[in-house]
């Protein structure tokens, strides 16, 4: 008799095993949890349907074509018809129901991936950076058993589910998150304000950003000054996340996630604190999960977990799950995917490789981010080409310097100012005689919803976003009620600094022409700004 002969496994490699391994109930929280933000997402985007995703809005496909990249790929492309676009939002939102459920969950999760690009895509003036990371993790997700656990496919599955795995796709996810951090970290070591633990002081005292339960910490800038400044720390300390194993990861986990929980409820910048919450619970490893069992044990939630694991069978069971049993497709959907996974990871590294000489550049605090990676490959073609692709499909990394090198120090609100044919001048908003006071004690309620705080921002880049501008404009004299001759955006912005954090009407203040256009077959007529 012949004993199986295994070659050894070497120290490192087990070391580097262990800390890219990924739990499957992890990864079933994980889809969870992309079901319900990608849910969510849709429902809260459809506020503005109209306005910001038909060619009836602001942002017509012509007009997004030309501020995106060339070549981007978009479902959204497919019709700029409201009724086309509802439908395409019925079917997003479908594919976040059955990613939820888990049900053809490798298939769900492509979808996912293309239909949250698309939307991204589609309008490119409303995403944050909570977008562009959420659409990074669907995209490493695709090459993870999601549905491994707690799922329809897991009910369906004839063997026993896995308990964990380790592979490039695990380590790729994980990456993810710690670039992210890291980088943002290294961005901030150039700001001052990081340093000294001013920075989160100043961003408090945004009022276009600030709410709930920031509006109170303000008046305890020590304790926000504080926060700020752990929160810097614990971004250069990120990689941890990747070296710690066991319940000294699990302590990094819960500090981080604490958080982007606080930014929840203090900050208005949309998704971005659910989504690193996401990418988080891909590093709970096997054995927090055991450390979670002792406790759900000991608080009595066991048979309660018993009772509701059997009512999710029993109604997965009723749902129609035609099988395919063909070995040899399986076979090479796993090979087209293993070839997609690698090519990506290979054109990443060599990108990075390539932009080695570039760090100090990319790394300035001094000019827009846009405009430094855009120099760093001007003279790279090779660079070029794989960053000019991954563009196209939507897994490209932006530059990551939120809040950094410096946070931003001013308020910031719109007027816009519309003519009338016998030359008065009103605020289309309020309908009232134009003024350049602040319209709320509070800047936040000037936007219906944080993208639209993005959107306007955005068109105040006319250098960078040509046409958006005097689009938006146009929109306004056609839906107007009244005849107008003219409007003009105007942007008015309040500098904060640590003493006026409280009290805005201590601010200086100054107000910026955006843009001015004729309606109809009048010529424009710039609103007249004081001084």
């Amino acid at each position: 008799m012949f004993r199986e002969h295994r070659a050894p496994v070497s120290t490192a490699t087990k070391a580097i095993t262990t800390r890219i391994t990924i739990d499957t109930r992890s990864l079933a929280a994980f889809r969870i949890l992309a079901g319900l933000l990608l849910i969510a997402d849709v429902l809260l985007r459809a506020r503005r349907f109209t306005d910001h995703y038909t060619g009836a809005g602001f942002v017509p496909a012509e007009l997004a074509r030309s501020v995106g990249h060339d070549g981007a790929f978009s479902l959204f492309w497919l019709t700029d018809d409201p009724a086309g676009v509802a439908i395409l939002f019925a079917l997003h939102l479908l594919v976040g129901i059955l990613l939820l459920v888990g049900y053809r969950t490798r298939m769900m999760t492509i979808l996912a991936f293309v239909f949250v690009a698309s939307l991204d895509i589609r309008n490119p003036l409303v995403i944050s950076y909570a977008d562009w990371l959420f659409r990074l993790l669907l995209f490493w997700a695709i090459f993870l058993p999601l549905g491994e656990r707690w799922s329809i496919d897991a009910v369906y599955r004839r063997r026993w589910p896995r308990r964990s795995v380790a592979g490039l796709a695990s380590a790729m996810i994980l990456a993810q998150m710690v670039f992210m951090y890291l980088v943002n970290g290294l961005l901030k070591t150039s700001g001052e304000t990081w340093r000294s633990g001013e920075a989160a002081v100043l961003v408090f005292g945004l009022d276009d950003t600030t709410y709930l339960l920031g509006d109170s910490l303000r008046s305890v800038p020590e304790l926000v000054a504080a926060g700020g400044f752990a929160w810097f720390i614990l971004l250069l300390l990120s990689p941890l996340l990747l070296v710690t194993t066991g319940r000294r990861r699990l302590v990094l986990i819960l500090l981080i996630g604490a958080g982007h929980l606080a930014f929840a409820v203090t900050v208005r910048i949309g998704a971005f604190p659910y989504v690193g919450v996401l990418g988080l619970l891909a590093f709970i490893q096997p054995s927090m999960w055991a450390d979670i069992g002792w406790l759900t044990d000991r608080l009595g939630f066991v048979a309660m977990y018993q009772r509701l694991r059997e009512f999710g069978t029993s109604i997965a069971e009723l749902c129609p799950y035609p099988t395919f049993n063909r070995p040899s497709l399986h076979r090479t959907m796993a090979l087209v995917g293993s070839f997609v996974l690698w090519s990506v990871v290979l054109s990443l590294v060599l990108l990075g490789a390539l932009l080695v000489p570039q760090a100090g550049m990319l790394l300035d605090p001094g000019d827009d981010a846009h405009d430094r990676l855009e120099r760093a490959i001007d003279d790279q073609p090779v660079a070029a080409a794989i960053y000019d692709v991954h563009q196209r499909i939507g897994i490209e990394q932006p530059s990551w310097n939120i809040f950094a090198p410096e946070p931003r120090s001013t308020d910031r609100y719109y007027v816009l100012a519309a003519q009338t044919v016998d030359g008065s001048w009103i605020d289309l908003r309020t309908g009232e005689t134009v003024t350049l006071e602040r319209p709320f004690d509070r800047l936040h309620r000037q936007h219906d919803t944080y993208r639209d705080r993005f959107f306007m921002t955005r068109l105040t880049q006319t250098d960078r976003f040509h046409g958006v501008a005097a689009a938006y404009l146009n929109h306004h004299c056609e839906g107007a009620s009244a005849e107008l001759t003219s409007i003009s955006l105007i942007e008015v912005r309040e500098t904060v600094t640590p003493e006026t954090i409280d009290m805005p009407v201590d601010r200086p203040r100054y107000s910026h022409l955006v843009a001015t256009i004729g309606c109809g077959e009048h010529e424009p007529e710039p609103f007249e700004l004081d001084g």
